[in-house]
């Protein structure tokens, strides 16, 4: 998936990939209670592109995802789409950072070579989008299954 992060990159390249997802949430309003609280300047600053997700992880977020950054449908969202809880056939998949690799990542490019821009988010976002969509129908099947 991704190399080793570089030892001579700048620390902000690190936040790239995690700056454009954290837009993301932040504009399908699956941004945490403790940030719509004090951070609603900041918030609206990045869903008018005044700042990118990046430098609101790295100024607001302490430069880390946590379950804070998230509201309950985004921490499940996240868990499922994100982090390492999404299994495939017995193997751990980061299905984010696969699709982020998909389409950032061509040759000589690396994972830490994407440039932190909102192009770059706008081609991701209908990605995320659909991913965001089939989750949503899966769970919806899933809560009508159990009752």
């Amino acid at each position: 998936m991704a190399e080793a992060f570089p030892k001579d990159a700048p620390q902000e390249k690190g936040g790239t990939h995690m700056g454009i997802y954290l837009a993301w949430i932040i504009n399908n309003d699956l941004i945490g209670e403790l940030y719509t609280d004090e951070c609603m300047t900041e918030i609206g600053m990045v869903k008018e592109r005044i700042i990118t997700g990046r430098t609101f992880l790295i100024n607001e977020c302490d430069f880390c995802l946590t379950d804070e950054e998230f509201n309950d449908d985004g921490l499940a969202f996240t868990l499922y789409y994100y982090s390492d809880n999404n299994l495939n056939n017995d193997k751990v998949v980061k299905q984010y950072l696969m699709d982020y690799a998909e389409m950032f990542i061509k040759e000589p490019m690396t994972f830490w070579d994407v440039e932190d821009i909102w192009e770059n988010y706008d081609k991701i976002s209908p990605v995320i989008d659909e991913r965001f969509r089939s989750w949503k129908a899966v769970r919806k099947m899933y809560e009508q299954n159990e009752v």
